[in-house]
């Protein structure tokens, strides 16, 4: 989780692929200050609701990827409605918007 303080001084980051590793909503907390992000993959992290949701605000998101059986379709959807031009895949599957 700490490791990911070093990408602070990527002010203009927009792409991050971190799946596979033992990060968890604290670690994913540090990249909220990264909004030029488009696109995160996040497969295979031990994530919940909490750290899903922090991505909420990063409105220039296009993708994001995850996996994790901590979140549920509720946060999805929540994430979804506040970042309606970003496409969420889980699974592998992408979720269609809601209507």
């Amino acid at each position: 989780d700490e490791g990911l303080r070093g990408l602070q001084t990527l002010t203009q980051l927009r792409h991050l692929r971190l799946k596979d590793n033992r990060l968890t909503d604290r670690g994913i907390a540090h990249l909220t200050h990264h909004t030029h992000l488009e696109t995160l993959n996040l497969k295979s992290l031990d994530l919940t609701d909490e750290g899903l949701l922090s991505l909420a605000h990063l409105r220039r998101l296009e993708q994001v990827v995850f996996s994790s059986p901590k979140i549920t379709l509720d946060a999805v959807r929540r994430l979804q409605s506040s970042s309606p031009n970003c496409e969420i895949v889980i699974d592998g599957q992408v979720l269609e918007p809601p209507g």
